[in-house]
């Protein structure tokens, strides 16, 4: 986790200095590595950090009790009791559900959960297909979410034995919702606040009539995806993109 994140701290440093924003910088670096790979409020944290002259790319010390501590807390509950939840985690601890999900991803547990749903997995391929289990061979598919790609999943993929399709990078080519509509709508929504559920899809409403630049952007880059990738009859790769970087 820990080399990844000093890996990402390097790249944001580098579309820094290539003039890239942090957002442009953010989306860049999900497109290679998987969406949801940098948060663009943590680029935009080091983005200031540059702004401000400082190119230390380690992390300040924190005020406070240690991270350590609180990951000793958070071991000690799940040990206890699996079945906690983050809200309630974040309840008993006095933290934010993000800051539990963090020590979670630190410790393993996103990992070790997703390992332990391939092996409920292949036990009811074995029972309800042993048809592909015992003479095709089993072919799996997943996206690029970090818990999909971790050195643990790798590992658990190749003790399985199953042949991984490669999943391209994310694109904006692609998939335009993903890095224009649904960032918009997160950022109107995030002082929204509401007790009634019926409010909700009026005020995405709102949001899609009144932010015809959003619609645009959705719409003209599924016209630029279509025309890079339908000539190439599919064969639409990260490399191609390489010069935009």
């Amino acid at each position: 986790m820990e080399e990844n994140n000093a890996h990402f701290r390097h790249l944001m440093l580098f579309f820094y200095q290539k003039g890239k924003n942090f957002t442009q910088a953010a989306n860049k670096i999900c497109a290679v590595y998987g969406e949801g790979a940098v948060a663009e409020r943590t680029v935009r944290k080091w983005f200031a950090r540059f702004e401000a002259g400082d190119f230390n790319l380690k992390d300040q010390e924190r005020p406070g009790r240690p991270s350590t501590t609180d990951e000793d807390q958070i071991k000690t509950l799940i040990a206890n009791n699996p079945r906690y939840t983050t809200r309630k985690l974040a309840e008993m601890l006095n933290m934010s559900k993000y800051t539990i999900h963090e020590h979670f991803v630190k410790l393993g547990f996103i990992n070790q959960k997703y390992c332990s749903q391939l092996d409920e997995l292949k036990t009811a391929i074995e029972q309800k297909r042993p048809e592909i289990a015992n003479r095709k061979g089993v072919v799996f598919h997943q996206d690029n979410a970090l818990p999909h790609v971790s050195l643990i999943t790798r590992q658990k993929l190749l003790e399985l034995g199953w042949d991984v399709l490669p999943h391209p990078p994310y694109s904006p080519d692609l998939a335009p919702s993903d890095f224009h509509l649904f960032r918009s709508l997160q950022n109107s929504l995030n002082t929204f606040t509401t007790g009634d559920t019926n409010v909700m899809p009026s005020a995405g409403q709102t949001l899609f009539a009144g932010d015809t630049h959003v619609v645009s952007l959705v719409g003209q880059s599924l016209l630029a995806g279509d025309t890079h990738v339908v000539p190439l009859i599919g064969q639409y790769h990260w490399q191609a993109n390489c010069k935009t970087f």
